[in-house]
């Protein structure tokens, strides 16, 4: 079995189905419960705290993500992706029990998931969704965390809300962030200090108070992790009766693994994965703040689910240029899919020189490697493992 085909056959069918979950978590004797993270700019952040604390309190926690293209990455336990050998027995499994079915690729996949979690014993997952499903939840969501804008948290959730069970207390705004929980429970406030650098951490971090906790700390040089690690925090509350944590597990959780922010810094290399009008904003008025002391220049690869007008018209009256490139997968747009764009900007097939290329001629310069989550992380890999950056 080709398991390059089948992932892709399932990113595909993704896009393509409009899926409800319900009968996978409800109608097919699963049990496990799980927490829903979705939004614009910071799920993948939100998850990934949420599974650190757990983990922390000594949680066997489940993560489904199917936010990016799927993979044997998409499905953890703990810190553990699935190995090939496991996914592939109980593939096979499920396929010689199930017979002759219609059942797409992607169904296949969820089946090897949740049974996969089944036979870990896992007490709860994580399940991380990008915003373009559409989704009817069953009974097992035990609560639902957004980052999306007030207004657009209420339209894109209000068919959801009608088929969770269990009450949702209410949406409330914090900073145009949303956190929809269970009870009446206002949300706590949250307030932080600048970011510290000391021999304390060999990373910069920030030391911040949430709800009943104070002087919390998170390795990070990113201000916006600040308010992902507190939806993880208001989660983690609403939930405790039931999955109980101490405070220490939570700090523990919280100085973990740092989360690779949005834009990363690899000396006057700068990677960020922002893909969306969003997060292009909020690096736009980074790149503001970056002119002030040199020249920027861009590398932009996107993927083709991903509008590109808006991030390139920022982007360019932003940078004193802008090169479009691609990226090693088969959602990378390519030089005809920038045909629109032609006439404004060049293209390089290979990133990678075309870097080499800025690094030669503007070392005074910041050089921003930007356009897509998945252009990021080869950039990040190449640039720490290659360039030793």
């Amino acid at each position: 079995m080709d398991l390059d085909s089948f992932f892709r056959e399932c990113d595909n069918q993704v896009i393509q189905e409009d899926l409800s979950l319900r009968s996978f978590f409800d109608c097919n004797g699963f049990s496990v419960p799980f927490i829903f993270v979705s939004g614009y700019n910071n799920s993948s952040e939100v998850s990934h705290y949420l599974r650190e604390i757990y983990i922390e309190g000594g949680y066997d926690i489940g993560y489904l993500n199917l936010s990016q293209n799927i993979s044997l990455a998409s499905l953890q336990i703990g810190r553990m992706p699935i190995s090939e050998e496991e996914f592939l027995r109980i593939f096979h499994s499920l396929e010689k029990g199930k017979g002759n079915t219609c059942l797409t690729s992607f169904s296949f996949f969820l089946f090897v998931v949740l049974t996969y979690f089944q036979e870990k014993k896992v007490p709860l997952f994580v399940l991380e969704v990008s915003p373009s499903f559409s989704f009817v939840l069953g009974k097992r969501v035990l609560t639902i965390i957004s980052d999306f804008p007030l207004n657009d948290t209420k339209d894109y959730l209000s068919p959801l809300l009608a088929n969770v069970p269990t009450l949702i207390g209410g949406i409330e705004e914090k900073q145009k962030k949303a956190c929809l929980r269970i009870g009446q429970k206002k949300q706590s406030p949250l307030s932080f200090l600048k970011g510290i650098r000391s021999s304390k951490y060999d990373n910069p971090y920030y030391r911040f108070s949430y709800g009943p906790y104070k002087d919390l700390e998170i390795l990070s040089p990113s201000i916006d992790l600040l308010n992902s690690s507190s939806l993880a925090i208001e989660a983690i509350q609403l939930l405790r009766f039931r999955f109980p944590l101490n405070e220490n597990d939570i700090r523990r959780g919280l100085l973990g693994e740092p989360f690779p922010c949005k834009l990363e810094r690899f000396h006057n290399v700068l990677v960020d994965d922002s893909c969306n009008y969003e997060g292009t904003l909020s690096l736009v008025k980074s790149l503001q703040n970056l002119k002030k002391s040199g020249d920027v220049y861009v590398l932009f690869a996107s993927s083709r689910k991903y509008n590109v007008f808006s991030s390139l018209s920022f982007l360019s009256k932003n940078a004193k240029e802008v090169v479009l490139t691609t990226f090693l997968g088969d959602e990378a747009r390519k030089e005809e899919d920038y045909a629109l764009f032609s006439s404004q900007f060049s293209y390089q097939e290979d990133w990678k020189m075309a870097l080499h290329s800025f690094l030669l001629y503007h070392k005074n310069a910041w050089i921003l490697l930007t356009g897509s989550r998945e252009f990021a992380n080869q950039a990040r890999k190449y640039l720490k493992e290659i360039l030793k950056l």
